[in-house]
């Protein structure tokens, strides 16, 4: 049985106290040996971590929505490392590129039409999922929410490690349709920390 599954289990049943508004928190961390004394190390361990595809997976699953207020979607947002290469996904998780969400929105995409105020909009009214968010998931790791630390061996050898720790609801966690396997969940209850395998 997964985590997901005996989280709903526990809800249902109401063992040890367990509801919709029991806290959650959510672990991940991936660590790598590394030669720390190259400039290129850290990119190698993101890209090999598979946090890259997390993140863009929260996008359309409903974590970033649901559990992160949008923490995401603003990162992206902000960050200069991000193309406006990718597609739009609206409430009901259907995808469109540019022109299709301008259209879905009512907005006039002809030539005399505002590229950038359209694109403000589409942004606005629903998720862009860029197709290329590895650069500003290494650079700006920070903005999402990620931590990374290094251990050194010695001069030339060391573990470098990423983590994301996410606090949510039982709730809220239900909502979303990401599989959290990869992650360790623990239960805030009433009477323990209670981490589910």
């Amino acid at each position: 049985m997964s985590s997901i599954n005996t989280l709903r289990e526990l809800i249902t049943t109401g063992a040890l106290g367990i509801n919709p508004d029991t806290r959650v928190i959510l672990g991940f961390e991936y660590s790598d040996d590394v030669h720390h004394y190259t400039d290129d190390y850290q990119e190698d361990v993101f890209r090999e971590s598979g946090i890259i595809e997390m993140i863009s997976e929260f996008l359309t699953t409903g974590v970033d929505k649901n559990m992160l207020n949008g923490k995401i979607k603003q990162a992206i947002q902000e960050s200069e490392h991000i193309e406006r290469e990718g597609y739009f996904v609206d409430a009901e998780g259907d995808e469109y590129g540019f022109d299709e969400a301008c259209e879905k929105l009512g907005l006039t995409t002809d030539e005399d039409s505002d590229e950038d105020a359209n694109w403000e909009e589409a942004y606005a009214q629903m998720t862009f999922v860029p197709d290329d968010i590895s650069d500003a998931v290494i650079y700006d790791y920070y903005e999402f929410n990620l931590d990374t630390s290094l251990e050194q061996y010695d001069h030339k050898r060391g573990s470098f490690s990423i983590t994301m720790n996410l606090e949510t609801t039982a709730a809220e966690l239900l909502e979303t349709t990401y599989d959290f396997g990869n992650f360790q969940i623990t239960l805030d209850t009433s009477v323990a920390y209670l981490k589910l395998k």
